[in-house]
């Protein structure tokens, strides 16, 4: 009987040990981590830069349940981004908390991870050794440290490190180097505290190009790509810089989708050869478009259509027809401001010569503005060419235009009418030169350099018209990386000599201008009465203006994945009958704030502009303080 009991009861032990083993085990979440130093204070890297590259905290956002190998991974993950960035000494321990049993029987409970970061001192880069340069390359000790952008004595980083190798390797195949290579070594000292960067150079035979084979294209359009692609012809000195010129070039010329330019490197042999194979786009083009537009004055739709079609009539043409339709709903009074134009262009490259670009334009245009519409016929006639490098830039052209005005406002007198000359038909004719020095890094979102843009209009009797008069207008802008940030300032003049037609004037104000006041508001103006006999203002515009803006840009951080910028703006702005009535101590001045989020195009901008000065009686729009502006692209 004893023995059957004994028996009995080791089974039945067995048993319920069998199905306690089978119960499933509640599996513990990752309910928080933190990093911390010894003395429990905020780590001196970004903690958020740390926590996001944790396997840990990809399991936390995930819901996955906790794993115990995780947190030494996740340990040396640390140590190893602390070292990357001058903290030789850097040690880091873990410690994890589980829930207790009463915690878990609640449910909702999980594992909370501790990281703590010795961090030690932060390593200094004691100095850049640079061995190797070839003799007759040009290279210099300080060109080649300048790649390197810790300075000697600042705290070390291996970034720095990092992005220097392949910069160096650029300059030795900007110069003909086609076979370099570079070792680079960091010797780290843990006791000192100092880190030394050793770079040797390797770079092998000086290389000139050798046989250039173009394919995809044939016929005048090949010999166009040719002639871009001189500076890699067979016998040119070898330059990694030569072959992305002459891709960007061959880009350019807008009828390639695609365009590879291939070397062909093996065995050290000192002459490469070059093949270049491109893929014609299409040749017809078919381009719609449409945009709102709202600020404190109007409402504007803008519609766009366009066709073209490339290698017609000739095959270095390009034919295209566009219609610019547009509506101003103006909100101070019911008034609608319609603006048509319909152009029709033949474009022309290489005309006479490689790279010189020639184009005749006819436009027909109705525009209705603050104070008349103009109707008529136009015609240009233009060259443009780079005339250094890509780098200047240069155009001349004639233009022609006849208009005749009508829907005059009443409230301009017939003695101002015929100062502006809008009491009989205008025949236009002028001559046009421009001149742009481009010295900026980015055309799009520039971060530092300087533009300066000189145009010149002479209208005569000799170009066809019936107006002598001499048109100004230098702009100047400048660009200044201070750290994150970038200091962006504009400089724009303008000045008439002689007559002023009314559709050349000069007016201020919008989103590209004087951002307190709504587009074109700010110019001279007279104030006259609408249909309910309350006053309005009727600007006309004046023949001199001077514009001035200075804005510090920031990067505000991604949420979402958007990268998101802001800006803080003062701008200063003023137009006048003539250039002497200009004061700089007497502009127009605001201030404001404005938000940016990147696009391929550019910047989708939000501005609020503060006028801070002269809003009394007789001047612009003397009741509003503020104007807002929606828009794409930076303001200058």
């Amino acid at each position: 009987m004893t023995v059957a009991l004994v028996v009995i009861s080791v089974v039945a032990a067995a048993c319920g040990g069998a199905q306690r083993r089978d119960r499933p085990r509640r599996e513990l979440a990752v309910a928080a981590i933190s990093i911390t130093t010894l003395d429990g204070g905020a780590p001196s890297l970004d903690g958020d830069d740390l926590r996001a590259g944790l396997a840990l905290e990809r399991a936390r956002l995930a819901g996955d349940a906790f794993e115990r190998y995780a947190v030494e991974l996740d340990r040396r993950r640390i140590r190893a981004y602390y070292v990357a960035r001058g903290y030789f000494r850097a040690a880091v321990t873990a410690d994890v908390a589980r829930p207790d049993r009463e915690a878990r029987r609640r449910g909702g409970a999980g594992v909370d991870v501790a990281f703590v970061v010795d961090e030690g001192p932060l390593a200094t880069l004691e100095r850049v050794e640079i061995v190797g340069i070839p003799e007759d390359s040009g290279l210099t000790q300080a060109e080649l440290r300048a790649l390197v952008s810790t300075a000697d004595g600042e705290p070390f980083s291996y970034e720095a490190y990092d992005l220097a190798k392949p910069e160096v390797l650029s300059a030795l195949e900007r110069v003909g180097y086609a076979y370099a290579d570079v070792d680079a070594a960091v010797a780290a000292d843990v006791i000192t505290d100092r880190a030394i960067i050793r770079l040797e150079l390797r770079p092998g035979p000086r290389c000139t190009f050798g046989e250039l084979t173009v394919r995809g294209v044939e016929g005048p359009l090949a010999d166009a790509a040719r002639a871009r692609l001189a500076p890699v012809a067979a016998g040119e000195r070898f330059s990694s810089q030569a072959l992305l010129d002459a891709r960007t070039d061959l880009y350019e010329m807008g009828r390639f989708s695609s365009v590879r330019i291939e070397p062909t490197l093996g065995d050290e042999d000192p002459v490469v050869p070059v093949t270049v194979t491109v893929v014609e786009s299409t040749r017809h083009e078919l381009r719609l478009g449409a945009g709102v537009g709202v600020n404190p004055t109007s409402y504007e739709v803008r519609g766009r259509a366009g066709y073209a079609v490339a290698g017609f009539p000739t095959p270095l043409s390009r034919s295209r027809v566009e219609v610019r339709p547009a509506l101003v709903r103006l909100r101070d009074r019911p008034q609608t401001e319609p603006r048509v134009e319909l152009t029709a262009a033949v474009e022309r490259m290489d005309l006479f010569r490689p790279r010189v670009h020639g184009e005749i334009e006819g436009t027909l245009a109705y525009r209705t503005v603050e104070a008349f519409t103009s109707v008529g016929p136009g015609v240009r006639v233009g060259l443009r060419a780079p005339l250094y490098r890509r780098r200047l830039f240069g155009s001349v052209g004639w233009r022609l235009e006849y208009l005749t005005f009508r829907d005059i406002e009443p409230a301009l007198d017939d003695g101002l009418r015929a100062e502006l000359g809008i009491d009989h038909a205008n025949r236009i004719g002028s001559y046009e030169q421009q001149v742009a020095l481009e010295l900026r890094d980015d055309p799009i979102a520039p971060r530092q350099g300087l533009y300066v843009e000189v145009r010149l209009e002479e209208g005569s009797a000799l170009a066809g018209g019936g107006f002598e008069y001499l048109q100004l207008s230098p702009e100047l802008r400048g660009y200044l990386p201070l750290g994150p940030l970038v200091l962006a300032s504009r400089l724009h003049l303008g000045a008439f000599v002689g007559d002023v037609p009314a559709t050349r004037r000069f007016f201020a104000g919008g989103a590209n201008s004087q951002r307190g006041f709504p587009e074109r508001r700010l110019a001279p103006l007279v104030i006259g009465l609408d249909d309910d006999g309350d006053p309005v203002e009727i600007v006309y515009g004046g023949a001199a203006i001077l514009e001035l803006g200075a804005e510090l840009r920031a990067p505000l951080g991604s949420p979402r994945g958007i990268d998101l910028g802001g800006v803080v703006f003062l701008d200063g702005a003023d137009v006048r009958d003539d250039l002497a009535g200009l004061e700089l101590a007497q502009l127009h001045w605001a201030l404001g704030a404005g938000l940016r989020v990147p696009t391929l195009i550019g910047a989708i901008r939000f501005d609020v502009g503060y006028r801070l000065n002269r809003k009394g009686p007789g001047e612009p729009r003397p009741d509003d303080s503020f104007a807002y502006h929606l828009s794409i692209g930076e303001a200058f």
